[in-house]
């Protein structure tokens, strides 16, 4: 491009004399936008020009300026650096290329910039182009579809605005609305509505024209659509977040059942959650695809509908499916709190969800008790035939375990798991303390296990009893000459602290050990604390033999009570006698009435009286008068003497009541008085319906001493 260059008038000498020049005030425009517009490309044929003035209005000459281009991409030649006494020009302005406004800045230091604008505009149409329309498909004597549109740029590429084109039909005998349209704002110009000829075969044209420039559009005239047909059907059913191939596919038609094309369709999801990509806006020769359809990650109905004007709609619908399970979401019936052998008031629910949180109908659910001993319905574990609608699954009745403990229920489809966990309703608590070396493995967990339990049927709290003072402290060798090194107590007691000792005695079959209760509280007379001590082999032994667990529970109800405390309670009657028995009413009655054994409890419960049992069993001191009555009730956890049966029964529990204990009878054994006639042949020392033989136990020790509200101790007369 040639550039000129229009010589600047000389800068103003500077002021002489030492008086000190004026400072820039403003600047001010003299000639500011001399033209609203000029073609790009071109040279602004009137050059604006400014002044630098003072605060008085005089013009400044010799200030240092800064005139530059600063939007648009123009040009300016010959920019002043300093301004003259008078109006300075910016310089020969060549216009950017791209049209819209350019601008030019005049700078001064500390003052506010002066812009000059100018709308560049397109030069003359030097392209013209198709945009759309061309090669359509349409309706014979019917409008077209789809507007024709031509582009009118110059030659920059600018949209050449305003400009007039002309329509006329060239072939096929149609007609248009109008003869031209002006090309708008992005220099489009839209035809008038073309409607087709009547002819259906042929060709069809219009041509569009400006000057020496023209376009021609050519369209193809069908029958109307008469129907809106399924060419490929969508599946019945999917998993959720699928992707549907192949595509279902749908076909216009005429009226005699030719696929039309071009025919401006609408497809869109309009049920689920869905995607579709690709979609159609217009009819295919053939099928045509509604795109990629991937089913969305809710479950349930998914549909797409495709629209055509004036035809009924055609919907596809797919079903998604869940996924593969992932999880057991716990719904209700956790962390639940009920006495030991109660049945849960909220059934533990679940419900299978896949990966996006859809429920899973029709899969099994398998419930399983896996710690507590407690029932699904009367068996452990139960397997459900199918989850619920949206995946909901109940167990059957959770019924806890009788003796105590941790209460877990797991509910599982295959890999995926649920726990829930429940707690055994009581306010009793046993505090376990061992002398010498803890016990370790199946021992230690017999000793857990039986205070579990014991706090599973004694429900309700004992009040706090202190034992020993700060100046007397109480030593458990008081207790059981064997117990030394403890320190000494002087403590507030919750409920009851049992000491146990392990330790080697003298071998498997001679002393098992002894349990009982060594202080009893003043107020109430229940125990405060109590010792129980093993012969470590004897332990062992009855590990191996599945005997040791119902042993030290045995010998813990002997610590909290149990035969050792009938003599200071009343309970007891004809002591060393042939008729001795217990007299506890709530005891009688649970064995009268519970346990069918009205013929043998009349009004009492038979004690050991070492009388009708087998010459192999002996019996002295120690069995007498603190156990109930071998040969009448046998497998009664409470008898002198153990088999592999051993039931802590109902009659056990009262007798626990009967002492003064708050109790829970739902953690009782299913336990039957025995016959008279089975008695009988216990008596003649016919072998017991048991697979191994019976093992006597240990002699109880009985209280020792009384505990003052003070925490002193006073020895109880034996």
């Amino acid at each position: 491009m040639r550039r000129l260059f229009l010589p600047l008038g000389l800068a103003a000498a500077t002021a002489c004399g030492g008086t000190e020049p004026p400072s820039p005030s403003a600047l001010f425009a003299v000639t500011a936008n001399p033209v609203a517009s000029a073609v790009v490309g071109s040279v602004i044929g009137t050059t604006p020009s400014f002044e630098v003035r003072a605060s008085n209005g005089r013009s400044l000459a010799g200030i240092p300026v800064s005139v530059a281009v600063t939007s648009g991409g123009g040009e300016l030649v010959g920019a002043p650096t300093l301004s003259l006494a008078g109006p300075t020009l910016i310089g020969q302005w060549w216009l950017g290329t791209v049209s819209g406004p350019q601008t030019v800045a005049v700078r001064v230091a500390d003052l506010s910039p002066l812009v000059f604008t100018v709308q560049a505009v397109a030069g003359p149409a030097t392209q013209f182009a198709i945009v759309d329309g061309d090669d359509q498909f349409g309706t014979q004597n019917a409008p077209l579809f789809a507007s024709l549109r031509v582009q009118v740029r110059d030659a920059f590429n600018n949209a050449v605005i305003g400009t007039s084109v002309r329509w006329a039909v060239d072939a096929g005998g149609g007609s248009l609305a109008a003869t031209t349209s002006v090309t708008g704002g992005d220099g489009i110009a839209v035809a008038p509505t073309w409607t087709l000829g009547t002819i259906a075969t042929g060709e069809q044209a219009v041509i569009a024209s400006l000057g020496a420039f023209s376009a021609r559009f050519t369209a193809t005239a069908q029958l109307a659509p008469s129907s809106l047909t399924i060419e490929q059907v969508a599946p019945a059913t999917a998993t959720v977040f699928t992707e549907l191939t192949p595509a279902p596919a749908f076909a216009v038609r005429d009226v005699n059942g030719t696929v039309l094309q071009g025919v401006p369709v609408t497809v869109m999801n309009t049920a689920g959650n869905g995607t579709l990509t690709g979609a159609p806006t217009l009819s295919s020769a053939g099928p045509t695809t509604i795109g990629t359809w991937r089913l969305g990650t809710t479950a349930g109905p998914h549909s797409v509908t495709v629209v055509v004007s004036g035809l009924p709609m055609r919907i596809f619908t797919v079903l998604a499916t869940p996924d593969v399970a992932t999880e057991l979401a716990l719904v209700q019936g956790a962390t639940q709190v009920a006495f030991a052998g109660a049945t849960l008031p909220i059934t533990p629910r679940v419900r299978l969800l896949d990966q996006y949180g859809n429920g899973i109908s029709g899969r099994g659910v398998l419930w399983t008790v896996t710690s507590g001993g407690g029932t699904l319905g009367g068996s452990s574990t139960v397997s459900a035939a199918s989850t619920e609608v949206n995946g909901f699954a109940d167990s059957p009745p959770w019924t806890l375990g009788r003796r105590g403990g941790s209460q877990l229920l797991t509910a599982s489809n295959g890999s995926v798991v649920q726990l829930f966990s429940a707690t055994v309703q009581t306010a009793f608590g046993i505090t376990l303390r061992y002398v010498g070396t803890p016990p370790t493995g199946a021992i230690a967990l017999a000793f857990t296990n039986a205070a579990d339990r014991i706090a599973a049927l004694i429900v309700g709290d004992l009040p706090d009893a202190q034992i020993g003072t700060t100046a007397l402290p109480f030593n458990i060798s008081q207790c059981n000459a064997a117990f030394t090194g403890v320190p000494p107590l002087n403590e507030s007691v919750d409920d009851v602290i049992i000491y146990a000792s392990v330790i080697p005695i003298d071998g498997i079959g001679q002393v098992l050990g002894s349990a009982g209760p060594c202080l009893t509280r003043t107020t109430g007379g229940l125990p405060a604390l109590g010792t129980m001590r093993f012969d470590s082999a004897d332990l062992t032994d009855l590990a191996n033999r599945g005997r040791l667990a119902d042993v030290i529970a045995h010998e813990m109800l002997h610590a909290v009570g149990i035969g050792t405390l009938w003599t200071a309670r009343g309970l007891l009657a004809d002591r060393d006698s042939a008729t001795v028995r217990v007299t506890g009413p709530l005891a009688t009655a649970a064995c009268t009435n519970d346990l069918g054994g009205a013929a043998v409890c009349l009004g009492s419960v038979p004690a050991e009286n070492c009388l009708n049992l087998a010459a192999s069993l002996a019996c002295g001191s120690g069995t007498r008068n603190t156990h109930w009555k071998e040969s009448t009730f046998m497998t009664e956890l409470m008898t002198g003497y153990f088999g592999t049966t051993n039931l802590l029964s109902k009659m056990t529990i009262q007798g626990l009541a009967d002492l003064g204990y708050s109790v829970n009878t739902l953690a009782a054994d299913p336990y039957t008085v025995p016959s008279s006639l089975m008695a009988l042949f216990r008596a003649e020392g016919a072998a017991p319906p048991l697979t191994e033989g019976l093992t006597a136990l240990g002699a109880p020790l009985l209280p020792r001493f009384t505990l003052e509200r003070d925490g002193r101790v006073r020895p109880i007369r034996q």
